[in-house]
């Protein structure tokens, strides 16, 4: 039996895919110091819970007073929305690429 063979191969690959499933796994969430969920009825429906109150808007009126809405709005005007109206040319997206900081 040769090294590296396509079977060998084959062996190797199912095994390593097997240990990455396992890897990325969550067997049980910590909800507090004492209790675990374990399930994956309970797990979806604890990380469904987070997920809402994390972007629940406990008060929508304090969305005034974030950084965000303090940053000057700029209005174009109606030639600059023109400008703005249709396809990209091949020449902007060029000038756009060109423009770019060189990581990016």
């Amino acid at each position: 039996m040769k090294l590296g063979g396509r079977k060998e191969l084959q062996i190797f690959s199912k095994s390593r895919k097997k240990r990455r499933c396992k890897q990325g796994t969550i067997s049980q969430l910590k909800i507090n110091d004492t209790v675990f969920v374990t399930t994956d009825r309970d797990m979806l429906s604890e990380c469904t819970a987070f997920y809402k109150n994390l972007y629940a808007s406990k008060n929508p009126d304090s969305l005034q007073s974030t950084s965000f809405s303090k940053v000057n709005s700029i209005s174009l005007t109606i030639e600059e929305q023109s400008l703005c109206e249709g396809p990209l040319t091949q020449k902007e997206c060029f000038e756009a690429l060109k423009n770019m900081e060189s990581d990016k």
